[in-house]
């Protein structure tokens, strides 16, 4: 999800990008290996102090984080605890269904009222673009995040918790990346005649 915060900056600096990158998909594969070893307790757990890690390396590193990852973040520890606390897996499986639904709502809600939160939350990492490049932008990953929630939903309801990991690793992910890849045209298309790059 945090993909976004991140398109204008991840051109200027591949090895920042790459960074983040790991950050983003570091927690997950301590997920599934440590559910593959020990179970999704201990999984959960690990991924609790790998995101909790990652969090804070992300602060030592810029001394800013990103406010979708501060809520990311905050839904990790609630929806792990209480799958620990009720020894209940499903817990941490809906966890991407609300996140998600949660951005959602942000987004299109602020957008029916003419509120444009994207650009509140992300106008800093990106480069000035017109209005109009902000609106579609907000409606693009609103209902994007909506599609998240129903896939997240699809997956866990259908599948193992084994094969729900691996397609949140192999198919949410690569989804997710490729959908942030098709804003960079509509970025373009509405950046600012000044903030354009020469030639």
């Amino acid at each position: 999800m945090s993909e976004m915060t991140d398109q204008h900056s991840a051109e200027q600096d591949p090895k920042a990008a790459l960074q983040r990158m790991l950050i983003e998909i570091g927690p997950l594969l301590v997920f599934i290996l440590t559910n593959w070893k020990f179970g999704i307790m201990a999984g959960t757990g690990a991924f609790m102090v790998a995101r909790t890690a990652a969090f804070a390396y992300s602060w030592i590193k810029t001394r800013h984080v990103a406010p979708m990852r501060w809520v990311s973040f905050g839904f990790v520890l609630v929806f792990g605890g209480l799958t620990l606390y009720f020894d209940n897996e499903q817990f941490i499986k809906v966890k991407p269904t609300i996140t998600n639904m949660l951005f959602a709502l942000v987004l299109l809600g602020g957008y029916a009222f003419k509120k444009l939160y994207l650009k509140m939350l992300l106008g800093f990492a990106m480069p000035p673009m017109q209005e109009e490049g902000w609106k579609r932008l907000t409606l693009n990953w609103g209902f994007f995040f909506i599609f998240l929630a129903i896939l997240n939903e699809i997956f866990w309801r259908s599948f193992s918790t084994e094969t729900w990991l691996n397609l949140k690793l192999f198919a949410v992910m690569p989804i997710t990346l490729v959908f942030s890849g098709l804003q960079i045209p509509v970025i373009n298309k509405y950046m600012v005649d000044d903030a354009k790059p020469a030639g």
